[in-house]
């Protein structure tokens, strides 16, 4: 039987769904405001921190399942401990951040901490045909700090409307089970990426249904940074093991297929940042000229942009997952997405062109 319909799995999720329901719900009555600014894309005031009940829930599922169902292989409880110290530290940061507003400096620190942590367990960039350069070990650090940053402040860049962030991941969180079950041989990493999703997705789900479509509770740094690193994770851990599959830029393959179906999301605000340095804006000033933003002005409902990106999901997902069959080519994956990608990118500045909208 598939290990996910296992009654340990089953049970687990369900438990978590309902943990996440409950706790969302007591984060709305807890009610720690979003007031709306001129750059919102809500209009009342509004309970955030919903990804409190996200990251709560997800803890005690995954301590459940991880009883109900150890892992098969041997494994260090330092190792584990480490990780969920790091994740603790940045949710923590994160849901104070959503109370009282952190400096920017502070928080990209302690995303460089989590950055440490991670690589001195192993849970790093590998670059398998760099072994044995001289200064190995520092390029590996240094790519690690730059992707952890990256995923968790994209993630929380584009968490700007209903069910976008939290319905974009639970839409991929299924192809990267997919990537993890169809990749040849089994290894002890794929216990680890199966537990995540399978615990990750009940407790968005249970916050998700508060949030989408009316925006009941908002999800918060505290949530939106604790899916960057949790896809950062999975990502870090499917490198470990399958050493049948290439490397790509010097980099595991499957770092780049476990994060491929989130592609729109993560170009989102790479390509805002360099749009406003081109326009003379400061890269980092509060704006809302992002993509999914500029659609949303356009016209586009929350609904309807939202489910633009989870169709982008879909189509990402089901091309990342031909090639573990061997049915693409790496580089002709890739050159799927840049086509996608620059259509999408056509299309939104023509309906914004084509109203006239101020960009």
């Amino acid at each position: 039987m598939i290990v996910f319909l296992s009654h340990r799995y089953l049970i687990s999720c369900l438990a978590t769904f309902i943990l996440s329901l409950i706790f969302t719900r007591a984060m709305i009555a807890v009610n720690i405001t979003d007031i709306p600014v001129e750059r919102s894309s809500h209009s009342k005031p509004t309970p955030k921190a919903g990804g409190a009940a996200v990251v709560t829930s997800f803890f005690i599922g995954a301590w459940a399942l991880f009883l109900m169902n150890p892992p098969p292989f041997d494994f260090s409880w330092a190792t584990l401990g480490f990780v969920v110290g790091a994740l603790v530290l940045g949710a923590a940061l994160s849901l104070f951040d959503d109370i009282k507003h952190v400096p920017y400096r502070i928080r990209l620190l302690a995303q460089a901490a989590i950055a440490v942590v991670f690589v001195s367990i192993g849970l790093k960039i590998q670059c398998p045909p760099l072994a044995g350069m001289i200064g190995l070990p520092f390029v590996e650090f240094l790519l690690t700090l730059l992707f952890i940053i990256f995923v968790t402040n994209a993630a929380n860049f584009v968490d700007g409307l209903n069910g976008l962030l939290s319905g974009s991941v639970l839409v991929a969180l299924p192809f990267m089970i997919a990537t993890t079950l169809f990749s040849p041989g089994i290894v002890s990493s794929d216990y680890w990426i199966i537990l995540i999703c399978m615990i990750l997705f009940p407790a968005i789900l249970g916050f998700y249904l508060y949030n989408f479509p009316r925006g009941r509770i908002f999800i918060g740094d505290v949530g939106s940074v604790f899916i960057g690193l949790m896809i950062g994770i999975i990502a870090l851990i499917g490198q470990k093991g399958h050493p049948e599959q290439p490397s790509w830029m010097f980099v595991h393959t499957r770092l780049f297929l476990l994060i491929y179906p989130l592609g729109f999301l993560w170009f989102d605000p790479v390509f805002t940042v360099v749009r406003r340095y081109f326009l003379g804006r400061s890269p980092f000033e509060p704006n809302r000229d992002f993509l999914f933003h500029i659609l949303n002005r356009a016209g586009y409902s929350h609904v309807t942009v939202s489910l633009i990106h989870y169709l982008s999901v879909m189509i990402l997902g089901s091309l990342s997952l031909s090639t573990p069959f061997g049915y693409m080519p790496f580089l002709t994956l890739v050159g799927a997405y840049l086509i996608l990608q620059s259509l999408y990118v056509l299309w939104v500045f023509r309906v914004a062109s084509r109203i006239g909208l101020k960009l």
